[in-house]
């Protein structure tokens, strides 16, 4: 029962998300402080993504938002290693 209200809550959320609205263009002439064509991440027909303009208004904060997502990306490979180690029957010493 519970399965089934999964499956119904994930295909509503998938649904919506085909509706979104299609974003302004993204490529931008401005010369980027964080990212420039060509670096790691950038894609050929897209160039340097950024639809909310967040590099050429908040450099800083940009960078500052970078730094965050490569933290927290850190700690859910962690914490995803973790769940698999724990599910393969790999155990600490003492209570972790």
């Amino acid at each position: 029962n519970s399965s089934s209200s999964q499956v119904m809550l994930s295909t509503a959320v998938s649904s919506l998300s085909l509706n979104a609205p299609v974003v302004r263009p993204a490529v931008s002439n401005a010369r980027m402080a964080a990212i420039t064509p060509g670096d790691v991440g950038t894609t050929k027909p897209l160039g340097v993504y950024d639809p909310l303009g967040l590099m050429t208004r908040m450099p800083d904060k940009y960078r500052r938002w970078q730094e965050m997502e490569i933290k927290h990306g850190r700690f859910a490979m962690a914490a995803t290693l973790h769940v698999i180690l724990t599910e393969a029957g790999i155990r600490w010493p003492g209570y972790l």
